[in-house]
């Protein structure tokens, strides 16, 4: 797959989510199969800003070090997600979208900015082990952000 089917995948789920998130409104996301989690909005918005500037951050920091044994990420029960999440809970739904599309602009950015020799560059994710830079990108950045716009046109 290409940057740029990722970046218009990308691209499409945050619109997506734009379109969708004041027709939400105060409902709940069904429960997590894996966590039992259900968001409010707030929530799952906040989670979408956090995310993008999260996986962003840590998959630089694999690319820099270019090792194949950086370890990087986090998994649904590290706590400082759920502070970052529960920090912009209650923000405006406004900023919180316009968050969201600063952080789609500097995945996009990031994805552009790497070689080709890049994408297969190794990190070690706690629970999922040994993941290429481009397999990450899929699961933790575009994928991930396509499964929470099915959570907000639900």
């Amino acid at each position: 797959m290409d940057v740029e089917e990722r970046e218009a995948r990308l691209r499409a789920a945050a619109r997506d989510i734009r379109r969708s998130a004041d027709a939400f409104g105060q409902r709940h996301t069904a429960a997590d199969p894996g966590s039992g989690e259900e968001w409010d909005r707030g929530q799952l918005l906040s989670h979408l800003v956090e995310m993008l500037d999260y996986w962003v951050d840590e998959l630089e920091r694999v690319v820099a070090k270019h090792d194949g044994v950086e370890p990087f990420g986090r998994t649904k029960e590290t706590p400082s997600r759920l502070e970052r999440i529960e920090s912009g809970r209650h923000d405006a739904v406004a900023a919180q979208l316009d968050a969201i599309d600063a952080g789609v602009e500097r995945a996009v950015g990031f994805m552009r900015g790497l070689a080709a020799p890049d994408w297969e560059v190794v990190g070690v994710h706690p629970r999922l082990g040994p993941m290429t830079v481009a397999d990450s990108v899929e699961r933790f950045i575009v994928a991930h952000m396509e499964e929470h716009r099915e959570q907000l046109a639900g």
